[in-house]
């Protein structure tokens, strides 16, 4: 039921140089980055830290410390610099999820520092449910083209008045690491000079730089943007940045003989790559595509052709699998019962009156006993 894995330096991608929000934030919001050292520590939330996660074999802290360092994400810190209550150094652990075949996803479990932060609240992100509102007459088709950052989130530069509350994990000495010109009779505690995955201000970072770098080049204008719970826009032309993934749409006629200049998506997505090549982004070729009338747009399947938008089909027949192996069964723990539940949440988005459906499963969720029998009522709903 858990997903995190213990960190293989090997599997761990890592980016080629970095990205400072410094350059691209303006007005308000470099302001409030700036002084995020002064204004986002709090108190913590918690009587009791919960403690980190932290998942990296003995045998391999070393070299996974040297390949973090020579990728400039990390540096160390006296161990007396570190963020501290009384004795007690406030610290955070490594951990990796599934990512891609070749590669996992590191994650700084930054629990007990989070819990010491606000929020900067900068997020406004688009979701696929949202193109299901999408009116088009018998005429009209969409197509859609987008690009996806590779390694996004570890490219962009924290501050450097914020190390010190970015430290991971149990102090070295300075001797085991040489060559990185540490007394080697000094206590360093390792710590991310980006932005990590894990970090509460995290997605805000990500997705308030990557707008400012769009809109350098005029994209991402208001009239046309995709935000959750904002109105859809009455444009012909969409666009929308969800992190690392930028995608436009276009509606347009389906007629034989049409303009076949370039269209306002064209120019976007060519806006876009051109500015990425000039600043060194790198872009996920694999995930990129153009003026595609079948895609898939941050997680919902879309068919210009049919007018079908919903959740994709393979993850629907495994949500079918799943919950007819728990009916067949007829036991679940409390736990299981509830993944599944959530399971169901996306797909229901895009037909929110489907939501009804699970009236009384909704109201037994609250008093599940941790291992039982599923009731009749609720096996009818399922």
């Amino acid at each position: 039921m858990c997903g995190a894995k213990e960190v293989d330096p090997s599997r761990i991608s890592l980016p080629e140089q970095g990205l400072d929000p410094r350059n691209h934030l303006s007005g308000q919001r470099l302001q409030q980055f700036l002084a995020m050292p002064a204004k986002i520590p709090q108190a913590c939330s918690f009587t009791k830290d919960k403690p980190a996660c932290h998942k990296v074999d003995p045998e391999r802290w070393p070299s996974l410390l040297r390949k973090l360092h020579d990728a400039d994400m990390i540096t160390f810190l006296p161990k007396k610099d570190v963020l501290a209550e009384g004795r007690k150094n406030i610290k955070g652990g490594l951990f990796c999820v599934p990512h891609k075949p070749e590669s996992d996803r590191l994650i700084n479990e930054r629990r007990p520092l989070n819990a010491r932060e606000r929020r900067l609240e900068w997020c406004q992100l688009p979701a696929g449910p949202m193109l299901s509102q999408l009116i088009l007459s018998k005429t009209e088709s969409v197509r859609a083209s987008g690009d996806d950052l590779s390694k996004y989130f570890y490219l962009i530069k924290h501050l450097d008045e914020w190390q010190h509350r970015n430290c991971f994990r149990e102090p070295v000495k300075g001797k085991l690491m040489p060559g990185l010109g540490l007394n080697p009779n000094e206590w360093y505690l390792p710590a991310f000079k980006v932005v990590c995955v894990g970090d509460t201000n995290g997605l805000d970072l990500a997705q308030a730089t990557h707008e400012a770098i769009l809109r350098e080049v005029g994209c991402l204008h208001p009239s046309q943007t995709l935000v959750y719970g904002n109105v859809l826009p009455s444009s012909n032309i969409l666009e929308g940045l969800y992190i690392d993934d930028h995608l436009a749409f276009q509606v347009w006629d389906k007629k034989t003989y049409r303009d076949r200049g370039k269209q306002e998506d064209e120019v976007i997505t060519s806006k876009a790559r051109q500015h990425y090549q000039h600043l060194g982004l790198p872009r996920s070729a694999k995930k990129a595509f153009d003026k595609e009338y079948s895609f898939k747009a941050w997680g919902t399947s879309v068919d210009s052709n049919t007018g079908q938008v919903s959740s994709p089909i393979e993850k629907l027949r495994q949500i079918e699998v799943l919950t007819l192996t728990l009916l067949k069964h007829g036991l679940a723990s409390k736990k299981a019962l509830q993944k599944l539940v959530g399971l169901y949440v996306h797909p229901f988005l895009h037909r929110r009156e489907c939501m009804c459906v699970f009236r009384h499963v909704y109201q037994y969720m609250d008093h599940l006993p941790d291992q039982h029998r599923i009731p009749q009522h609720i096996r009818d709903e399922l």
